[in-house]
């Protein structure tokens, strides 16, 4: 498993994610890997009022979220904002072509810890 620095450990992860199990189970593994300041959100308008509230360090966005909505408009204001942005997709290629998505690191579910790791890792270098 790639080793997460302490001084990577220690920034703040925000999940948008609708599938509650899935956030769960995505703030699990953060656990796992060191992360303590988690915060999760269901839907946009959570997601909006979590990032109004207080940017993130790291972003984790699930990019299709159901009911035709998806995350690029909350990638964009992050990436607008310096954050490492990690775009999470069942979807292989959808919305590659988006500026968001190229200047995103993308990881494809389902995901392990490793692989969270290592996406981790590539987005903040």
């Amino acid at each position: 498993m790639p080793l997460i620095p302490e001084d990577v450990a220690s920034k703040s992860v925000f999940v948008l994610e609708d599938t509650l199990l899935i956030a769960e189970g995505i703030a699990m593994q953060l656990r796992g890997l060191g992360f303590q300041d988690i915060s999760t959100a269901l839907s946009l308008q959570e997601a909006w009022a979590d990032i109004d509230h207080e940017t993130p360090d790291i972003a984790l966005l699930d990019l299709n979220l159901g009911k035709g909505e998806n995350s690029l408009t909350i990638a964009r204001a992050l990436l607008d904002r310096k954050v490492a942005v990690i775009v999470i997709t069942g979807y292989a290629g959808v919305h590659e072509g988006t500026d968001e998505v190229r200047q995103s690191t993308v990881l494809t579910k389902p995901f392990n810890s490793d692989e969270l790791a290592t996406a981790i890792l590539a987005s903040l270098s």
